[in-house]
């Protein structure tokens, strides 16, 4: 009687660990739909922050205005990252930056084709799943059509303004 019990339970654990799995994967991808479908809203968040030790520099060597060294021939894709570049919002059809959790909330630019200066993003909070979120004066085309983000201390290549860019 034990014996059966034993195997019972057994595999009561492991369907439940086959269930918990597959549940974690779908809620995953649940939670990146709901940001990308969701990206505009206006609600925030108070829970704490992580911050890696190279972002934590970058918001610290921020400033009030982009550096004067552009560093555009260091700029990594945009592409490459999970910042969202979102160049309609739902809210205002202007320009929308969300970036990935682990950024904290710097200073965010928007740097034309040669790396001069054209807008500081207004951050309204943390949206959608904690993430610091920016809004812009005008439409992803209303800038250059290749242009470059700046987050804190570094830069980011946009090769198309007009075309939503995530991970």
């Amino acid at each position: 009687m034990f014996m059966i019990f034993k195997k019972l339970f057994s595999l009561c654990f492991l369907f439940t660990c086959i269930l918990l799995l597959m549940m974690s994967c779908g809620a995953e991808e649940y939670a990146e739909e709901y940001i990308d479908n969701n990206d505009d809203s206006e609600t925030t968040s108070t829970s704490d922050e992580v911050t890696s030790p190279d972002q934590v520099a970058a918001d610290q060597a921020s400033t009030s205005e982009p550096s004067s060294d552009n560093g555009l021939g260091n700029a990594q894709s945009i592409d490459n990252t999970c910042i969202l570049w979102k160049p309609v919002s739902e809210g205002d059809h202007n320009l929308v930056v969300l970036l990935p959790i682990n950024y904290g909330s710097p200073e965010v630019f928007v740097l034309d084709d040669s790396g001069n200066y054209v807008e500081q993003g207004h951050y309204v909070g943390r949206t959608n799943g904690d993430r610091a979120t920016y809004r812009f004066s005008r439409p992803g085309h209303g800038y250059s059509s290749t242009c470059y983000l700046q987050v804190g201390g570094t830069i980011y290549k946009v090769v198309r303004s007009d075309l939503r860019h995530s991970c």
